[in-house]
């Protein structure tokens, strides 16, 4: 149907362009028709000459009931085979706003057609979701390991807390490496829970002087979003350039960690050091959803924490409640500074719908105007944007890599050979 309309408006549109400027005359009175003898030009007579002039035969047959032969010049006639007679014809004023009143029609019909089609795409609904925020929004989905779409995906986005997950793949790393488990404990005096940070680990243990379990310090870091015991993780583990190589070494590159939580408090900009494009972050998830790094064990821990992450309740997870998806997410939060603006408002996740369809999906919002709740809204309609269209259209394409349909009585379900 679009194709039908393409030809026919080029058609139409060629007739009238190369109609301009000539003029106006009924038929049966040119000069030329009366010289030959000849009353009126037949049907044959202008397909004929169409077909040999402008190739008009090429163009459906809706085009071929309303083409006219158009003569701008002799050499056109000239240079008709021979055997054809070339009439010079030209459009009258009638037939000319005939032919402008349908293109107008086909226009029409073909506009929603056009806007249907790009509806129908991802990163075209995404870009509805954030037009007009007072923020630059970056956005990276990757569906079931085969479909990327990205929006404002060209840029450095602060991580902010987003990079605890970073550092939790280097500390599993580390573990593996130095052959330690998760249950290895770290001693924590009390100059180590630093004041004046967010730090749930502080407020449990205000005096220090304890020992806990690197699986421990993981759950308040991913969890929670603990500072403190990131800081302490990063300074049993080798820091965040220790954290950078294991990353680089898995193949990523548009991303860089360079300080620790104490250096971006101390020094809010420090915070644009740590940063990375949406697709980098989504792409180094799907590592460990796809289970391409670490051991069974160390990345069911990790797993299991992004699973039973208990902040931004309000951004990614929002729409998800009730539709029995699994969402494991990482979120990044700033203060707000004195420009009244927050550096990065972040999530970052992965979710699994009951049928086994998953998804990646990265959200970074930088540099915001908006005010908190708004920043949180536009990340929970980002998140819904991509649900609903995973859930209502994509799947239906049956092109899922890794699923095995498997009969439950009941209905039909999926087996994951990811998680599940």
């Amino acid at each position: 149907t679009i194709l039908r309309y393409y030809y026919s408006f080029s058609a139409f549109f060629n007739i009238v362009r190369n109609s301009q400027n000539q003029p106006s005359a009924n038929l049966i009175n040119l000069p030329a028709f009366r010289s030959s003898g000849r009353k009126e030009s037949t049907e044959a007579d202008r397909f004929e000459a169409n077909r040999t002039i402008y190739g008009i035969d090429t163009i459906p047959r809706i085009a071929r009931r309303h083409t006219v032969i158009i003569e701008r010049d002799a050499k056109i006639m000239k240079s008709a085979p021979e055997g054809i007679e070339i009439y010079p014809i030209f459009v009258s004023d009638q037939s000319r706003q005939y032919m402008r009143t349908l293109i107008s029609i086909l226009w029409i019909s073909f506009f929603p057609l056009a806007a249907a089609a790009q509806d129908d795409d991802l990163s075209y609904r995404l870009k509805k979701v954030i037009k007009d925020k007072k923020a630059e929004i970056g956005i990276a989905v990757i569906l079931d390991a085969q479909d990327t779409v990205t929006v404002n995906n060209d840029d450095r986005y602060p991580l902010m807390s987003v990079f605890k997950f970073h550092q939790a793949l280097a500390v599993a790393d580390y573990l593996d490496r130095n052959g330690l488990t998760p249950d290895t404990e770290i001693f924590i005096p009390e100059e180590e829970l630093v004041p004046d940070t967010y730090s749930p680990l502080r407020e449990e243990f205000p005096e220090g002087e304890i020992s806990l379990s690197v699986s421990r310090l993981l759950e308040y870091s991913l969890q929670l979003s603990d500072n403190n015991a990131c800081d302490i993780l990063f300074e049993h583990t080798g820091g965040p350039a220790a954290t950078d190589r294991y990353v680089r070494s898995l193949g990523l590159h548009d991303f860089a960690i360079a300080a620790t939580e104490q250096q971006m408090h101390d020094d809010p900009p420090t915070c644009y050091e740590n940063w990375s494009t949406p697709l980098e972050a989504a792409a180094l998830l799907e590592l460990l959803v796809t289970e391409q790094i670490l051991t069974p064990t160390l990345r069911e821990m990790i797993r299991q924490n992004l699973i039973s992450c208990k902040t931004g309740a309000d951004r990614l997870p929002k729409p998800l409640s009730g539709t029995g998806a699994v969402i494991g997410h990482k979120t990044g939060t700033s203060d707000r500074d004195e420009r009244g603006i927050f550096a990065g408002t972040n999530d970052l996740g992965f979710v699994i719908l009951p049928d086994g369809t998953r998804y990646t999906i990265a959200v970074f919002i930088k540099d915001s105007a908006e005010n908190p709740e708004t920043n949180a809204r536009i990340i929970a309609d980002i998140s819904e944007t991509v649900y609903r269209y995973v859930h209502d259209e994509y799947r239906e394409n049956d092109i899922r890599p890794g699923k095995k349909h498997v009969d439950k009585g009941a209905g039909i379900g999926f087996e994951s050979d990811y998680f599940y």
